[in-house]
């Protein structure tokens, strides 16, 4: 199975970078094989994970889901169940954007969501 997601793509998530509090972001993972279902996790430390199930768009032909995100300090990650097996899409090793599949559930290398509460200039660049 592959399963596509980039953090850094707008393709994929949306909007791209930091994300002001009370501002939904919107997810999405291309599969290439009939999965049972997508879901992502949300956690913050110290707090308990909090599933956001995906659901199948046609037209786009990818899983996809929008949260609203309403406090700094988030990670996530993607739980992906195929043939009653779990994988997961974590932050790739080398730390930029790009997810990998493992079904190693321990120590995933999450993605993080950056969040701030109150509207900050944007850089001309």
């Amino acid at each position: 199975m592959r399963a596509i997601f980039n953090s850094w793509d707008t393709k994929y998530k949306q909007p791209f970078g930091a994300t002001q509090a009370n501002t939904s972001v919107k997810c999405a993972i291309e599969v290439d094989e009939e999965i049972q279902e997508i879901t992502i996790w949300l956690t913050k430390n110290n707090e308990s994970s909090v599933a956001y199930p995906m659901t199948f768009n046609d037209e786009s032909k990818m899983y996809e889901t929008s949260v609203k995100i309403s406090s700094s300090g988030l990670y996530y990650y993607f739980n992906i169940k195929q043939n009653d097996q779990f994988y997961f899409l974590e932050r790739s090793q080398d730390g930029f954007g790009d997810g990998e599949i493992t079904q190693d559930g321990r120590d995933i290398r999450t993605f993080q969501l950056t969040c701030y509460d109150r509207a900050v200039p944007q850089a001309p660049w």
